[in-house]
Protein backbone atom coordinates (compact mmCIF):
# COMPACT_ATOMS: atom_id res chain seq x y z
CA UNK A 1 0.00 0.00 0.00
CA UNK A 2 2.23 2.53 -0.92
CA UNK A 3 -0.52 5.12 -1.98
CA UNK A 4 0.39 7.87 0.80
CA UNK A 5 -2.61 6.67 2.66
CA UNK A 6 -2.31 5.80 6.22
CA UNK A 7 -3.32 1.99 6.12
CA UNK A 8 -6.11 0.95 8.46
CA UNK A 9 -6.35 -2.92 9.69
CA UNK A 10 -9.13 -2.99 7.52
CA UNK A 11 -7.93 -1.73 4.51
CA UNK A 12 -4.73 -4.15 4.45
CA UNK A 13 -7.30 -7.16 5.18
CA UNK A 14 -8.81 -6.22 2.17
CA UNK A 15 -5.23 -5.57 0.04
CA UNK A 16 -4.29 -9.51 1.39
CA UNK A 17 -7.87 -10.58 0.16
CA UNK A 18 -9.97 -10.61 3.03
CA UNK A 19 -7.45 -12.46 5.11
CA UNK A 20 -5.59 -12.15 7.81
CA UNK A 21 -5.56 -11.88 11.75
CA UNK A 22 -6.57 -8.57 12.64
CA UNK A 23 -4.61 -8.67 15.67
CA UNK A 24 -1.87 -9.65 13.72
CA UNK A 25 -2.09 -7.11 11.02
CA UNK A 26 -2.50 -4.51 14.35
CA UNK A 27 0.99 -5.98 15.43
CA UNK A 28 3.00 -5.78 12.73
CA UNK A 29 1.42 -2.02 11.66
CA UNK A 30 2.83 -1.16 15.72
CA UNK A 31 6.46 -2.66 14.82
CA UNK A 32 6.55 -0.76 11.51
CA UNK A 33 5.34 2.50 12.97
CA UNK A 34 8.58 2.00 15.75
CA UNK A 35 10.65 1.75 13.35
CA UNK A 36 10.15 4.69 11.84
CA UNK A 37 9.74 6.62 14.54
CA UNK A 38 13.56 5.47 15.15
CA UNK A 39 16.70 8.05 14.65
CA UNK A 40 19.32 6.98 12.72
CA UNK A 41 20.98 10.34 13.82
CA UNK A 42 21.65 8.25 17.31
CA UNK A 43 24.49 6.61 17.29
CA UNK A 44 23.34 3.94 19.94
CA UNK A 45 20.78 2.99 17.52
CA UNK A 46 23.35 1.94 14.91
CA UNK A 47 25.37 -1.19 14.63
CA UNK A 48 28.89 -1.55 14.98
CA UNK A 49 30.16 -1.27 11.25
CA UNK A 50 27.42 1.35 10.29
CA UNK A 51 29.27 3.60 12.90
Amino acid sequence: MNRGENPSIDAIRVELGNTGSKSTIHRYLKEIEEESSARLDDEALLSEPIR
